[in-house]
């Protein structure tokens, strides 16, 4: 399974990050551990909400960044302390037919915002927008956003046809009858499309903290199931982002990678603590990822 901007059909990315103490640095956060964390994606963040914990990870410079920091290049990240928020990806398509085209943003979301609920996002539904301007991670905030013409308007109403089309796809996914025949509920999901093979892919996780997997190459179907955690999984505190061929998946504390390779068998091929990732001492309930990678052709060595 590949994503859809990842140019190799057979790369893997195995990504060795030193995470070292930065003692003079306001944006960085101290590890003694050695990773080893395969990512499709560029930035990972991770927010968590009672804390206000919120930090992005560069997966190829290993930069880790306190967003909340009170430098002018962060601000628009910051979140206060009273502030309460939940990360969202956007797949922003501007009007084209290739995916490959489409650009990955980060948006924190209000807690409290539900398009099922509460219908069309509007800028007070939301904090900031983050994305990459070329090479740099940018964010604009949410009063940028209140007015009635121009370009941030068209971005709202492509924003919100996305939203819909997410939860159209959720209402359709939950009605799956494996995950209905389980007894769960969807907790979180995610899609990978890889376009020249005309192949999508939807990442089903359950409240029992199983993954389920399914293929669409014009009609759904099953692929398989993975027990992630037994642990179970609480909406609003899990994460998913791409990988070569699966996901990473943020849950109970924990990254996992789950992928299929060799045999197909979808199944979770490594995990670490958090810790690992954004030192000790961090409350974190969900994580997203933006910004594909671009592979060279090697061997994925498992």
């Amino acid at each position: 399974m590949k994503d859809n901007k990842i140019k190799s059909s057979a790369m893997i990315l195995g990504l060795a990050l030193m995470l070292s103490a930065c003692g003079d640095s306001d944006s960085s956060s101290e590890s003694s551990e050695a990773l080893e964390l395969e990512s499709a994606k560029k930035a990972l963040f991770f927010y968590g909400a009672s804390t206000n914990d919120h930090y992005s990870f560069d997966t190829e410079t290993q930069a880790l960044t306190d967003l909340n920091s009170d430098t002018e290049a962060l601000h628009e990240f910051k979140m206060d302390a009273n502030d309460d928020g939940r990360l969202f990806v956007w797949i922003d398509n501007k009007g084209d037919t290739n995916s490959s085209n489409d650009e990955d943003k980060v948006l924190m979301f209000d807690s409290d915002y539900s398009f099922a609920d509460d219908g069309d996002a509007t800028w007070e539904d939301f904090h900031y927008l983050g994305h990459y301007h070329d090479d740099d991670l940018a964010a604009h905030t949410n009063e940028e956003f209140d007015v009635t013409s121009g370009s941030k308007y068209d971005a709202m109403v492509r924003l919100n046809i996305y939203l819909q089309e997410q939860e159209t796809l959720k209402t359709l996914l939950a009605a799956q009858p494996e995950i209905t025949s389980a007894g769960t509920t969807i907790c979180d999901h995610y899609t990978v499309t890889h376009e020249e093979e005309n192949e999508t892919h939807y990442f089903v996780l359950g409240t029992d903290g199983t993954l389920y997997t399914y293929e669409d190459d014009g009609a759904i179907s099953f692929k398989d199931q993975t027990v992630v955690t037994s642990a179970g999984c609480t909406a609003g505190r899990s994460g998913m982002s791409a990988a070569e061929d699966g996901v990473l998946i943020y849950l109970q504390s924990k990254l996992y990678l789950v992928d299929s390779h060799d045999d197909g068998v979808t199944h979770v091929h490594s995990e670490w603590d958090i810790s690992e990732v954004l030192g000790d001492g961090k409350g974190i309930d969900m994580m997203v990822g933006i910004r594909s990678l671009d592979h060279d052709d090697e061997d994925h060595d498992h």
